[in-house]
């Protein structure tokens, strides 16, 4: 203990000697730091643990570090030791992290072709005998498997450790290209009146049954590029009459159903009593050859690409998924002027790929429908293409001509109208 310590010395003469007193300091320990976790201390590889000092400040752990915190996840015993400002120290009890193995990364073996046809199945076993779980939730080393996705194992050890397996695909193909059937039952509400893609411009009235067979239309749509697509409802009657959902779809992969990702093409938010305006995207994956567009309008509720429903109506046309032709002339540009009894619009703009002109006589009181001349202009003044424009609303594909500004210029009888245009690509 502390104090002031002296020594005294008596001959035998009975003579005593004292010799100077020492001042003896004993410091104190610092309180014995306690260690905490974050969550348990016994956990799968892959995982970890933080352990903590009750002690803020002058940490010296057993793997070094000098934080209050550390991270572990790898086993040992870990403890700390806390020292004060006269260097005595005093250390916890160490805690064990024990870092428990995963089970090996189980495989999957298919038993046949992973892709066939309605109807057929195909027999999946994991690589490990037991402790199977299956993302279909079975627990046996084999599945047999008879609907497409995507499918899994994994593989759970006496620690309760996990392992899963990659991804195997299966696909089931409609082999016979049998379409289900789709219609409207009634077109009270509403029904389509006209479809516009490409070279598909078909205006008709409700088909009886509700569906429309307009497989004889087709159109060639590029992989990769983009291309404006519009539906128009149409109404018997005023009474009744009510807002229509409109939803395409497109079988790029040509296995006789709407049903892969990407096959729903065009499917706008809410109803409308109007023509509604999109743009189909050609996937890089889209098969070459023949297939099938099927539009629906319906009321009430979203139309399905299978099946009934109460109000509207279904038509399908023909897509050809392959190369389109496109031209170009170089003839000079007439110089600009300007008109006042008609306008029109022009999207997308910016545009890459197919230009929408709409024109419309100024004070919007009907479309117009006469034959007019198009040009569009470079900045050097050159007519770049040429077309002769017939409908209200026409497209114009423009995916040839370079990046830059242009001016796209309408002539009717004597009169031009002049709007810019950014090609980007």
């Amino acid at each position: 203990s502390s104090g002031n310590y002296s020594c005294a010395v008596t001959n035998a003469n009975n003579c005593t000697a004292t010799a100077s007193a020492v001042t003896v300091i004993v410091n104190p320990l610092p309180g014995t730091p306690t260690i905490s976790a974050s969550g348990p201390i016994s956990f799968c590889s892959g995982e970890s643990v933080t352990l903590t000092s009750s002690s803020a400040t002058n940490n010296v752990w057993s793997n070094g570090a000098t934080s209050q915190s550390i991270t572990v996840s790898v086993n040992g015993n870990y403890s700390v030791t806390v020292t004060n400002a006269n260097n005595c120290s005093a250390t916890s009890v160490a805690t064990t992290v024990t870092v428990n193995p995963l089970p090996a990364i189980p495989t999957i073996s298919a038993g046949g072709s992973t892709t066939f046809c309605q109807g057929g199945s195909v027999t999946l076993t994991s690589s490990s005998a037991t402790n199977n779980i299956w993302s279909t939730g079975a627990t046996s080393q084999s599945i047999t498997v008879t609907t497409a996705g995507n499918y899994t194992v994994k593989v759970t050890n006496a620690n309760n450790c996990s392992s899963t397996s990659a991804i195997t695909t299966v696909t089931v193909n409609n082999c016979n290209g049998v379409y289900c059937s789709a219609n409207g039952n009634s077109k009270n509400k509403g029904y389509i009146a006209n479809v516009f893609l490409r070279t598909i411009f078909n205006t008709t009235g409700w088909s009886a049954g509700g569906y429309g067979n307009y497989l004889n239309q087709s159109t060639t749509l590029n992989r990769r590029y983009d291309y404006v697509l519009s539906v128009t409802p149409g109404y018997s009657s005023f009474i009744g009459a009510a807002p229509l959902y409109t939803r395409v779809w497109i079988d790029w992969n040509q296995d006789g159903d709407f049903d892969d990702p990407g096959e729903l093409v065009f499917a706008p938010t809410g109803s409308s009593y109007f023509l509604r305006l999109g743009v189909i995207h050609v996937p890089n994956n889209a098969l070459n050859g023949t297939t099938r567009m099927r539009v629906a309008m319906g009321a009430g509720t979203i139309p399905t690409n299978c099946g009934s429903f109460a109000y509207g109506e279904v038509e399908d046309y023909t897509v050809v998924v392959g190369n389109g032709n496109w031209y170009r002339t170089e003839e000079p540009a007439e110089e600009p002027a300007v008109t006042l009894n008609e306008s029109f619009r022009l999207y997308p703009n910016p545009v890459s790929e197919e230009l929408v002109i709409q024109r419309q006589s100024n004070d919007n009181s009907k479309v117009v429908s006469t034959t007019t001349a198009m040009q569009i202009i470079d900045m050097n003044g050159k007519a770049v293409l040429n077309s002769t424009l017939t409908r209200s609303t026409e497209v114009i594909n423009v995916r040839r001509l370079p990046a830059g500004v242009y001016l796209v210029r309408l002539r009717s009888g004597s009169t031009l109208s002049t709007q810019k245009i950014m090609i980007v690509h």
